[in-house]
């Protein structure tokens, strides 16, 4: 489980200094973007000084279930 924290942590941090990547996810919301990270799809909008991460989603038996 640190392992994927940690992963997560890292894609957040990488996402900051790429806020651009991943997918417009204007169907959502304006501004909105998403970018994968192994079972989550994380949401986040560009920010000043990076992203502001507003969401998530995760798959469980390929399912989708809300943040």
């Amino acid at each position: 489980m640190k392992s994927y924290l940690r992963a997560l942590s890292v894609r957040f941090n990488w996402l900051a200094g790429h806020p651009k990547q991943g997918r417009d996810r204007s169907d959502v919301g304006k501004c909105h973007r998403s970018f994968p990270e192994e079972r989550h799809l994380s949401f986040h909008l560009i920010a000043d000084n990076g992203i502001a991460v507003i969401g998530h989603s995760s798959s469980c038996n390929g399912h989708r279930k809300p943040a």
